[in-house]
């Protein structure tokens, strides 16, 4: 049986706060989507480094490629988010994975 890791490689950080990264769907959780239907999912991050000058680069994801991802969106100083919409086909029935990570700078 393949084993999976997802590896995400950054640069020493000169915030020791990382940015915090949730959404409407708790992470870790496996979600039932029908064929067909429109699944759409908000990310949020917040950035706990935004006084010290830090802002929010980018909400990544890695996931199968139909998923669409929306522009950042700066929603006040401290948090910002994406929208992910995705209409599963008859093909990706299964096991799909997303990850995410906010990414300061």
């Amino acid at each position: 049986m393949p084993v999976q890791f997802l590896i995400y490689v950054y640069a020493q950080p000169a915030c020791t706060q990382r940015p915090y990264l949730y959404g409407d769907v708790p992470a870790g959780s496996c979600v039932g989507v029908e064929v067909g239907v429109p699944f759409t999912l908000l990310l949020i991050v917040e950035n706990y480094c935004a006084g010290c000058g830090f802002t929010i680069q980018d909400i990544a994801t890695q996931s199968f490629p139909i998923v669409n991802k929306s522009t950042i969106v700066k929603n006040s100083t401290i948090l910002w988010s994406v929208t992910l919409t995705w209409i599963p086909t008859a093909d990706e029935v299964g096991s799909q994975i997303l990850c995410s990570v906010g990414v300061d700078r």
